[in-house]
């Protein structure tokens, strides 16, 4: 009774992974400046939540918000006063449809502002972003990659890349790139949950956990890296682990219904079916679209 059981949340928790919805930032709540130790892509999906934190992501574990750009960016041999000015007028139109969801009209402005400067790494980054908005993934890292080619060094569009890439379908160019971002910035944390997120695509869960264990380390209140430690815990069947690290998630962001849900799946496989129930039911009242049906299953 008990392998039917446990065979039936399996179901359960494969039909949340291809049939959730796939949840989307706030807009309202877009910084108009990257913040490399706090932006945190959603990246949570049931059961291997990285559909990008998260791709986050939904556009799952794809990174939304926009960049302002420097007080100066590099433009050898143009005069700084008549380029940058220009360029830089077009930017925060740009910035501006972004934030009003005119996203094609946001692709134009900033595709202006390349034309007069085409130095402008912010523009190639905010434009990038700007197509994931529009599932445009290829595009997007079309940009990253000219990004990087103007800097090598940059860490940033090493890890919106790696985003794009595991929304295309290739955890392996993403960890690739996750791992180049880390290489340059090593207190990139959402660069190691993110590569927790693309190891967990590859069932490579040891791996994840040890990517969660650095960015916690680095940041102790990230909400994704708890979540996506305990998905991983929970793979290994590691459940009563997970689900302290899905507490944790869930105390950091009460508003996760992934995580209530994921933690009520892990208490329902170890026979806590009161508690499990009750985190099913916060999970359908946050919106979690499965929840109901794992409610209907296992908890009448």
């Amino acid at each position: 009774m008990r392998v039917v059981f446990f065979f039936l949340l399996v179901i359960m928790w494969c039909n949340s992974c291809t049939n959730s919805k796939r949840s989307e930032p706030e807009e309202s709540n877009y910084p108009r400046v990257i913040d490399e130790d706090k932006e945190k892509p959603d990246t949570s999906n049931i059961p291997s939540p990285f559909t990008e934190k998260g791709k986050e992501t939904d556009t799952s574990n794809f990174p939304s918000h926009t960049i302002e750009a420097r007080e100066e960016t590099d433009t050898p041999n143009f005069p700084v006063s008549s380029i940058e000015k220009e360029a830089q007028k077009w930017f925060r139109s740009a910035i501006e449809k972004h934030e009003l969801e005119d996203y094609r009209g946001a692709i134009e402005d900033y595709t202006t502002a390349l034309e007069i400067n085409p130095w402008f790494i912010e523009a190639y980054h905010n434009r990038g972003l700007t197509k994931g908005r529009l599932l445009d993934y290829k595009g997007a890292i079309e940009d990253y990659n000219k990004a990087i080619e103007i800097n090598p060094s940059d860490a940033q569009a090493y890890y919106y890349r790696g985003a794009a890439k595991r929304r295309i379908g290739d955890p392996w160019g993403a960890i690739e790139d996750y791992s180049k971002a880390i290489e340059i910035n090593p207190e990139h944390d959402q660069a190691y949950v993110n590569r927790a997120a693309a190891k967990i695509d590859l069932g490579n869960y040891t791996g994840a956990i040890e990517d969660c264990n650095l960015a916690i380390a680095h940041e102790p209140e990230d909400a994704v890296a708890y979540f996506n430690r305990g998905v991983a815990k929970h793979e290994l069947g590691n459940h009563r682990e997970a689900i302290k690290d899905l507490t944790s998630a869930i105390e950091l962001n009460p508003e996760n219904a992934q995580a209530y849900f994921a933690r009520g799946v892990a208490k329902l496989v170890i026979n806590d079916l009161s508690s499990g129930c009750s985190d099913l039911h916060e999970a359908k009242k946050l919106g979690h679209e499965v929840a109901g049906d794992a409610i209907r299953d296992f908890c009448n």
